[in-house]
């Protein structure tokens, strides 16, 4: 199955701190649902709590 990227936004708490905080990047992944999985690792293993996370499909090159 081809890959799709994807540019993301979320914003969460910070683990820690309870801080509200935001994180943004781009991800491959052969579905939105994968990729949302691929965010949340991401965002966890910085200290984020994703609260909300924003997907926009971007053209691969």
């Amino acid at each position: 199955m081809a890959l799709t990227h994807y540019q993301w936004t979320a914003t969460g708490t910070r683990t820690e701190t309870a801080e509200p905080c935001g994180e943004s990047g781009g991800v491959d992944a052969e579905n939105p649902r994968k990729a949302e999985a691929m965010i949340i690792g991401l965002c966890e293993g910085k200290g984020m709590q994703p609260v909300d996370i924003n997907l926009t499909i971007t053209r691969n090159s």
